[in-house]
């Protein structure tokens, strides 16, 4: 996020400069508390739903090449390799809450019950 600009601003701004189109932010899945590891301090990673996307949408991604290779749809038993463990259980939990018609809470990538 830069100065000044919600979550929601960030995601906007961060889908047009990676993959070149403006999408519609929707509703917030995920927070994920970060704790602090040398040299970064914590953190808080949100995730939103972006929507469904369709092949003309997908067809105009626009990768900056300095910064991304390719991009893929994948199922959740396809991130192993492609994502950090706490990545992948990040997405897990965001698929929940999008079934769910939630927002999860997570430390360090995982669930936190009350």
């Amino acid at each position: 996020m830069e100065a000044d600009e919600s979550p929601a601003a960030a995601v906007g701004r961060e889908v047009r400069e990676e993959l070149g189109v403006a999408l519609v932010i929707g509703r917030l899945l995920v927070v994920d508390w970060i704790p602090a590891q040398t040299p970064k301090t914590e953190g808080l990673m949100f995730l939103f739903d972006g929507g469904v996307l369709d092949a003309e949408t997908t067809g105009r991604f626009a990768l900056p090449a300095d910064e991304l290779r390719e991009w893929m749809f994948a199922e959740p038993d396809q991130l192993a390799g492609r994502v950090t463990s706490r990545m992948a259980r990040r997405l897990e939990a965001a698929l929940v809450a999008l079934d769910a018609e939630a927002t999860r809470y997570l430390e360090a990538g995982e669930e936190i019950s009350s």
